[in-house]
């Protein structure tokens, strides 16, 4: 019992001196690091990433939408597999998917450039 006592004891130690450590190295960075590529950005340079992304979406309208199930049966789950690359070649994009009792169901758009009304 004593051994373990230890054990938490030192892992209470490290974990605040490695909390007090995280924090220094936050406060003396300037700029945050993009979650996507590892780049120091400004929150300036996040918005208008952001902003130009959100112009890029409203240029384009779902199109059309795909439900395909994907049995996780040892024998079925080819035909759901062949189906989803079909339709990905297609020009379809995962937009969610849905776990079942038997597998999943994965939600497909396809978008195309918006029309004038």
């Amino acid at each position: 019992m004593d051994g373990i006592h230890t054990i938490h004891m030192l892992f209470n130690y490290f974990g605040a001196v490695i909390s007090l450590g995280d924090m220094a190295t936050k406060k003396n960075q300037s700029a945050d690091a993009d979650g996507t590529s590892g780049v120091k950005m400004s929150a300036k340079e996040k918005i208008k990433g952001i902003r130009k992304k959100r112009k890029q979406r409203e240029k384009r309208e779902l199109k059309a939408i795909k439900f395909v199930a994907v049995e996780f049966a040892p024998d079925d789950y080819k035909i759901g597999e062949a189906e989803l690359n079909a339709c990905i070649k297609d020009g379809f994009l995962v937009v969610k998917d849905y776990q079942t009792a038997s597998g999943v169901v994965m939600t497909l758009g396809k978008y195309g450039k918006k029309t004038k009304k």
